[in-house]
């Protein structure tokens, strides 16, 4: 029976992905395959569905949902940066998060993006998402006065305004104090 062929998973991957070619829309077969292939621990043919439940997501918690899922699927289990730095751009244009600024930041680290990484900094100052110690402090825990020293440098920065060395330098003490 047709039920006892969907026990079978590759018979089931294989109905349900001829579903799709009638109806590409259809969301139990999307809905099906994600979890089969889940299960089989094929990430890239998941990644796919992904995408494809991705842009027919009616509503923006929905897209935002799966594209986060899409990014760390991305950078964990298939350690594919570009593409996991993709899907957190995509985050970034539609629902920026503290979540998804932590989970690009290593990511363009790890590709040496530096000047992205810098432009991620800035925006999520402008933002106000986090707060300014852990957007600059990042690798710099045990040094508190210098994580705080930058802080002030970028808020100069981002003013464009010149800094004052010496304005700086007196923040920097204050933060020792």
């Amino acid at each position: 029976t047709a039920r006892d062929r969907l026990q079978k998973p590759d018979d089931a991957r294989m109905f349900f992905e001829r579903a799709l070619t009638l109806r590409s829309d259809h969301m139990p077969a999307l809905d099906a395959l994600e979890q089969l292939h889940e299960q089989s621990g094929d990430y890239r043919s998941l990644l796919a569905v992904l995408g494809q439940k991705t842009e027919l997501a009616e509503n923006p918690a929905q897209r935002t949902r799966l594209l986060m899922r899409q990014a760390e699927l991305s950078a964990t289990r298939l350690d594919d940066v570009s593409r996991a730095i993709e899907a957190y751009e995509r985050l970034l244009d539609e629902a920026p998060s503290l979540q998804v600024f932590l989970g690009v930041e290593p990511l363009y680290e790890r590709a040496e993006r530096f000047a992205d990484l810098g432009a991620l900094y800035e925006r999520q100052l402008e933002l106000g998402i986090g707060d300014d110690l852990q957007v600059v402090g990042v690798g710099l825990h045990d040094d508190i006065p210098l994580a705080l020293f930058l802080v002030e440098l970028l808020h100069f920065l981002l003013r464009g305004t010149e800094p004052d060395a010496v304005q700086i330098a007196h923040g920097h003490h204050a933060a020792d104090a």
